[in-house]
This record gives structure tokens, sequence and C-alpha cells, in this order.
């Protein structure tokens, strides 16, 4: 069996997905298979794939679009390891990141079902947008339940016993790395690595655009029915500070995206949930300014996190 099966699900990626695959290539640690499952690409996806020669590279094609879920449920049947890492193709890997969650598994108890790393945000001109170098660990179902802090699933290792329980959710088209990371929690501990070994892409403006729209039609009821069951159930969050979480970051992704009446909505009504959130507060006033105000904002946070 080989230690770590590698998913790569992509499609219409056929510039950056060379980018991705070196980046596995390059790792420190070797004992992997790296699994591309082709969505139904139109672009130039499937000759990028054949050009590849390193035989621990396989490829899987679908005849029609089906979502990255489904692109990902297909790699994990087709996978041997003993782990599962999982790489969007837009994204890649420092080349420490499977040696040091593959030693953090070795060490860890067997609680432990999922292991993430820190993240590199960069912009379009390559600048950084963002870092984050993760400290939470052990049971972390009730922050989960507030805000997605692991991140983009290429920061992720699991073992193959939790893609044998959990399947992940093809009706979501966003929000799909956080509704995972929920059901992973209910009964798996996770362990961190606190360095950003992930480097992800910001998407274009039209991809991050159609993302909000898909986010607040389909996957908003999904998870907000979803957080409502979980929050139930625990004596840590209640019910209304879930929701309210989850309309917060709605609306932080309406106002990042320049829905600026639908911001306000959601801040609105997370705070009817929850009126003790003073980020809240601030980033309604924000919406409430419009382009006025966001874009200086957004300008000084680029800066300073460069």
């Amino acid at each position: 069996m080989v230690s770590v099966s590698v998913i790569i699900p992509t499609y219409n990626r056929a510039s950056v997905l060379p980018r991705a695959v070196q980046s596995v290539l390059n790792q420190t640690f070797q004992d992997f298979e790296i699994v591309i499952v082709d969505d139904g690409s139109t672009d130039e996806t499937r000759d990028v794939i054949e050009s590849f020669t390193d035989r621990r590279i396989e490829s899987i094609h679908f005849s029609n679009n089906k979502g990255a879920n489904a692109a990902r449920n297909a790699g994990i049947q087709a996978a041997n390891g003993e782990y599962i890492a999982f790489l969007d193709a837009d994204d890649e890997w420092r080349p420490q990141k499977l040696k040091r969650q593959r030693n953090v598994f070795k060490d860890a108890s067997k609680s432990i079902g999922l292991v993430y790393t820190g993240i590199v945000r960069k912009g379009t001109d390559d600048e950084i947008i963002s870092r984050s170098c993760p400290e939470r660990e052990g049971k972390v179902l009730a922050p989960l339940l507030k805000g997605n802090f692991i991140g983009t699933f290429s920061s992720v290792m699991v073992k193959s016993e939790v893609t044998d329980e959990i399947r992940l959710n093809e009706e979501l088209p966003s929000w799909q790395d956080w509704d995972f990371y929920l059901e992973v929690a209910k009964d798996w501990e996770v362990l961190p690595v606190s360095e950003p070994l992930v480097v992800k892409y910001s998407a274009r403006k039209d991809r991050i655009s159609k993302c909000f729209e898909q986010k607040q039609k389909i996957s908003y009821p999904i998870l907000k029915n979803k957080i409502r069951a979980l929050s139930a159930k625990s004596t840590h969050i209640s019910t209304q500070q879930a929701e309210a979480a989850l309309a917060f970051h709605l609306g932080y992704n309406a106002l990042t995206n320049e829905y600026y009446s639908e911001a306000r909505q959601y801040f609105s009504y997370a705070l009817r949930r929850n009126p003790f959130q003073g980020r809240t507060w601030i980033y309604l006033a924000v919406s409430v300014g419009g382009n006025r105000v966001y874009k200086p904002l957004r300008k000084i946070k680029r800066v300073a996190t460069s």
C-alpha cells in the first residue's frame, strides 16, 4: 500500500495544473500516488495530463462536469493510500507539506483523523493577501460551527478510514470543505502543522461573483440546516450563535464581491441572532458605506499583510 494518495480535481485548469502537479513531485516525502480527476474539462486539460510521465500519476476523466466533490469522491474510490491528501488544481504545496503531516500522524493518537497546515493566500499579481499559522487542535466541532478555520481542501490530510466513512456532499457547489470538516469533527479530532505550507491563489473575479450566488441560493440553506442540527446537540455553542456566524460569513462573502445590499441583509440577520458580535457591527457599517468605504479599506488591508 502506498502511504499517501494525492487527489487533484480539475476543471478547465490546463494552464495551472502543471504547477500543482510539480509541487507534489517536489515533495521531500515521496511515497505517494497522484490521482487527477478531470471533471469534464473543455480546454487542453487532457493533453496536459497525458504529458505527465511519472508512473505514480493516474487519471480519471468525466465526460460531463459533475462538480469538485464528485471528482474528489471518484479520486477517493480509486485511491490506495493509507492517507488521503487533497490539492486543488490552482493551488500548490511547499516541499515539506506531506512530510510534516505524515510525521504528525505517526506520533498522534488513533483519535486523530485530520491534520491541516497553514496557508499563504496570493493575488493575481503574486502579492501576499494573507497568511495563517493554525493552532486549534483536538475536538473542534464547536469552533467549526462558528466558521471554517481549517481553510481550503488543499491544506488537509486525512486517514483513509475517514473517507471510508464520509462521502463528500456532491450537492454543494461551494463551502464543500467546511461541510466536510463538520462531518469529520463529529467523530474525529484534528491536529495542526503551524506553518503556511499551502499557497492558494485568488480566483478570477467572475468565478468569485458566481461563488457568492451559489453560496446564497444552494450552500447557505444546506449548511444552515446542518449547523442547526449540530448546534442543537452542542453544549459549547447555541443555535443562535451558530446561525449568526454562518450569516456573517455569507455577508462577508457578499461584501468582498461588492454585493453591498446583500451584505447588509446578512450582517443584519446575524446581529438579530447574536447582537454581541463586534466585528459584525463593523462590517455592517462598511457595507452601508459601499465602494467609497470598502475599496480603500481593502487596499489598506492588503498593504498591511504583504
